[in-house]
């Protein structure tokens, strides 16, 4: 995988965990992040996967070695350029300020916010949230076999978190980093986001300026071919 860019930029890309927070919801998580604990977070900045966490977790199942202090992952966030997530925006950031009492000013750039606009932008005010493994099928072009282990719903990696499969989750969120990296990379480099129309089953692309002004509404969609 191609982690270069990252650190080219000064870009992070993440993803929290936390047990006491409900995942996918839609109207947020305001009122529930100031209740919430982070149990891990998995993160790259384009040297390689780093974890920062509190738990005694079983790291070498994720084949990290050690984990990142307070002090380096929070140097971490606030000198990057850009922190990359999906539902970071109402999820990861809120939670990781509250659980370690900082405020993070770092830019983001939202997967799920720039699915959420451009399907507005295509069904005509009508937003539809993309999973994120459908948007990593439709946008990147490196489809790895880690969907053997991917555990998309929140409830199932809560489920096998309280029974002692704590494996199966960093796993997971293992995966989802990774995921959030490729399908960052495929719109960086071709200022594309790109979903499938849900009646057709075809891709649209939409131009989506990574780097500068974000989602142009006034561009054509493009329909691909199914799956394309």
């Amino acid at each position: 995988m191609n982690e270069d860019w990252l650190k080219e930029n000064g870009y992070m890309a993440l993803k929290a965990f936390s047990e006491s927070v409900k995942g996918d919801m839609d109207e947020g998580f305001i009122g529930v992040i100031d209740k919430g604990e982070l149990d891990f977070v998995i993160y790259n900045c384009g040297t390689g996967r780093k974890i920062y966490t509190e738990l005694d977790l079983p790291l070498m199942s994720i084949s990290i070695e050690e984990k990142s202090t307070k002090e380096e992952f929070v140097k971490a966030l606030k000198e990057s350029k850009m922190i990359i997530g999906y539902d970071i925006s109402k999820f990861d950031i809120p939670l990781i300020q509250q659980a370690l009492d900082e405020k993070i000013e770092t830019p983001l750039k939202d997967l799920l916010t720039i699915s959420l606009d451009a399907t507005q932008a295509y069904y005509g005010n009508e937003r539809k949230r993309i999973p994120l493994h459908i948007l990593y099928k439709r946008n990147s072009t490196s489809h790895r076999s880690s969907f053997m282990s991917y555990i998309e719903s929140h409830y199932v990696r809560l489920r096998d978190w309280r029974k002692g499969g704590t494996r199966s989750v960093l796993r997971s969120v293992n995966h989802e980093v990774a995921f959030i990296i490729l399908i960052a990379h495929a719109i960086y480099k071709t200022n594309l986001i790109k979903f499938p129309d849900y009646e057709s089953n075809k891709t649209v692309s939409m131009i989506h300026d990574f780097k500068g002004l974000g989602l142009c509404e006034s561009a054509t969609p493009k329909i691909g071919d199914e799956h394309s």
